[in-house]
């Protein structure tokens, strides 16, 4: 499925300008994660259920042969739109935490390993609910500490949905 549609309908988060922009360029510590094809893929989705953006979504599509263009505007509807920049980082940390929580090996050691690569790739570590290999790596490296991890990570990113969804609540409505 379509990463920006997962976004949406799978977790329930906000589509946004810069949410796209982040996914298509990469930004701080999330790489560029989208196509400009997915980009198309979810435009074009919008114009099926009569987005409110249709000018704008129609615009862009007409400009599928020029990715210059492409760029351009949606850099420039990011940078009129009224969206937090760091909120629109969380979300793709969050789906990514989800996408990597829902395909973890079985294997204590080989998951440890793939949650300890998420999190030293996933930026700040202020609210990182991951606790990291010290010296003593016969304790870290066995089936309790992985389930541990695993649930502390699916608690982490719990919270961390709605209190995306709290923020945005609360914020005047974004105008995509």
């Amino acid at each position: 499925m379509n990463k920006l549609k997962e976004m949406y309908y799978n977790i329930g988060f906000k589509i946004t300008w810069k949410l796209i922009c982040i996914g298509l360029f990469g930004k701080s510590y999330i790489s560029p994660q989208i196509s400009r094809n997915d980009v198309f893929v979810y435009l074009d989705h919008l114009l099926t259920i009569g987005h409110t953006q249709s000018e704008n979504i129609i615009q862009i599509i007409c400009e599928r042969d020029n990715p210059d263009k492409v760029d351009s505007l949606i850099q420039s509807l990011s940078d009129q739109e009224d969206s937090a920049q760091q909120i629109q980082l969380r979300k793709w940390r969050a789906f990514l935490l989800s996408k990597t929580l829902s395909t973890l090996p079985s294997d204590p050691f080989q998951g440890l390993l793939v949650l300890t690569e998420f999190w030293i790739d996933a930026g700040p570590f202020e609210d990182c609910p991951h606790i990291f290999p010290t010296k003593n790596t016969k304790k870290y490296f066995t089936q309790s500490t992985y389930n541990d991890l695993k649930n502390k990570n699916k608690i982490w990113l719990k919270n961390e949905i709605a209190n995306i969804d709290l923020f945005e609540t609360n914020l005047p409505s974004t105008p995509f």
